[in-house]
């Protein structure tokens, strides 16, 4: 069970896109599904905010500057996004606050955009007609406030004045005879100032109160409206980080298993067990017979052999998947172009060693590439290495683990022969025992369960 695990994540590892690939997989449905919304309609509605002359300023006669009404709209934006607006139009609604309405101003103009997010239009619409009613209901009150304290103001004022001294309509004509001349005179002046200043108190009142009945300073420049949602989904960007999130977790874990185990992801490290290593590494899963690139890398792989480069070679596997079928193959296609050569796959050892001792026909100069598997799937390759004239350990990257390695250079070594390495990457070629011979038009294969031969 634990080599099957084991080998399982080998092939998810071997090489690490299909560990980044799967993290990033993984990482991506764990993303979206983390950030997974419900469908929401953005509704839109651009009002536009008018100062209201205070009634400081009807009365001082001025006019409000660029200066307070841009503080003026700044504290009605920030008055549209506190939590008493919005309990306002919750009350309005008969419902919760609504959590998505806002007011921002569009640049440093009047014109305010107020926004709200529901799951569909309708109710995001009665969203922002209630908090434009809600709106213009607190203006028309704040301004209903400000007017009547100001017009009480005027007629305490103007109570005052009337019934100041020498403004008493009702005195006697024998009281006015008293008085000289110049005190008449003093006395008709005052009334015609008091007189004056009442009509022009009354004259203010009267726009204080027209200033009220005008209705609320603002303007519905956009009704509510549906807003084009051009951005990126919410579980897309979820998806898009999850998987980027996951495919560096996968790497970092492919990469620590790999050296927790011991796997061999260079040709260095085989380069510390055995001196002589054949380069390129071969891709087995990528290999083409009939290609002329076959052929230059059988031919590069044998030039770096030793001599003889004849004889019997035997290749010797770090492991069952490290891919000596593939290689066997590449060096007898080199070997073929100047000797017979013959190819024994060890697949059994009863019937592959009978088969060693027949020559076939070849004659005692053939060469015989000796395909010997690995010590744990033939039980022959010892015996095999025992004839060998040089030995090839071949060591799959991103596969086998060094400690196989270790242990094949190290039966190598014990038969006294030229030992070298080819690393492999990719995925093997699956074999049975034969013998394939090559330079004559013969193929003979052997039967593992009877050990007999059969001819064609």
């Amino acid at each position: 069970m634990l080599s099957n695990a084991s080998a399982l994540i080998k092939r998810l590892t071997t090489p690490l896109w299909r560990a980044a690939l799967v993290g990033i997989l993984l990482g991506a449905l764990a993303g979206g599904l983390a950030f997974q919304t419900e469908r929401q309609t953005e509704v839109t509605a651009l009002i536009r905010l008018y100062q209201p002359l205070d009634p400081d300023q009807i009365i001082t006669n001025s006019a409000p500057s660029a200066e307070t009404q841009q503080s003026y709209v700044s504290g009605e934006i920030a008055y549209l996004n506190s939590q008493g607006f919005a309990y306002a139009v919750a009350k309005q609604l008969g419902g919760p606050p609504p959590g998505g309405i806002t007011a921002v101003q569009d640049t440093q103009s009047a014109v305010v955009n107020m926004s709200a997010i529901e799951p569909d239009f309708a109710a995001a619409q009665r969203v922002i007609d209630a908090g434009i009613d809600v709106y213009r209901n607190h203006l028309q009150e704040q301004s209903r406030d400000r007017s009547q304290a100001a017009m009480r103001a005027i007629d305490e004022v103007i109570d005052q004045l009337q019934a100041a001294p020498g403004a008493t309509p009702d005195q006697s004509q024998n009281d006015w005879s008293q008085v000289d001349g110049n005190s008449a005179a003093e006395t008709s002046s005052t009334e015609s100032d008091i007189a004056a200043r009442v009509q022009q108190l009354q004259a203010q009142r009267a726009v204080i109160d027209v200033q009220t009945r005008r209705g609320a300073p603002f303007q519905v420049v956009q009704p509510a409206t549906a807003t084009d949602d051009d951005g990126m989904p919410s579980w897309w960007l979820g998806a898009m980080g999850g998987g980027l999130l996951g495919g560096l977790v996968a790497i970092a874990g492919a990469t620590a298993w790999r050296r927790r185990e011991g796997v061999m992801t260079t040709t260095t490290a085989v380069e510390a067990h055995i001196e002589r290593v054949l380069l390129p590494a071969v891709r087995v899963d990528r290999l083409d017979k009939s290609s002329h690139s076959y052929t230059q890398l059988a031919r590069s792989l044998y030039a770096q052999l030793p001599s003889p480069r004849s004889g019997c070679i035997v290749l010797m596997g770090a492991s069952a998947q490290s891919g000596t079928a593939d290689v066997a193959a590449l060096i007898a296609a080199a070997v073929e172009e100047h000797e017979p050569v013959r190819v024994v796959h060890l697949a059994d050892g009863s019937a592959a060693m009978y088969s060693l001792q027949s020559p076939l026909g070849l004659g005692a100069e053939a060469a015989t590439i000796i395909d010997g598997g690995s010590v744990d799937s033939s039980p022959t390759l010892l015996e095999a290495a025992r004839m060998a004239d040089q030995i090839i350990v071949v060591a799959m990257l991103g596969h086998d683990v060094l400690e196989s390695v270790k242990v094949a250079a190290h039966l190598a070594g014990r038969s006294g022969v030229p030992v070298s390495a080819i690393c492999t990457t990719g995925r093997p070629t699956p074999t049975t025992a034969a013998i394939e011979v090559s330079g004559r038009r013969r193929h003979t294969i052997v039967t593992p369960s009877s050990g007999t031969l059969q001819q064609s």
